[in-house]
């Protein structure tokens, strides 16, 4: 996966890897964080073609979690 940023630049703590591997963090780490920014973005690549059946987002449980307000999902299919 990559993003358009990373919170703090830190990708130990928050990086876009960590949008992908199924995990809930109890910690507040480990999980994906962008910079504050206007159209903060996740790219994730499958390798070949894949059908998706659902997409989960977990939120932040605090106050901030209206950050994600707003939040679209695209899927793309190209080739090359």
């Amino acid at each position: 996966a990559t993003s358009s940023s990373v919170y703090a630049g830190d990708t130990m703590k928050w990086g876009p890897v960590y949008a992908t591997n199924g995990a809930r963090s109890p910690t507040g780490t480990n999980i994906f964080h962008s910079q504050p920014e206007t159209s903060p973005w996740l790219k994730v690549q499958l390798i070949g073609l894949q059908m998706i059946t659902f997409v989960r987002v977990y939120n932040r449980r605090d106050m901030l979690g209206k950050l994600l307000e707003r939040c679209l999902i695209n899927s793309f299919h190209t080739t090359g």
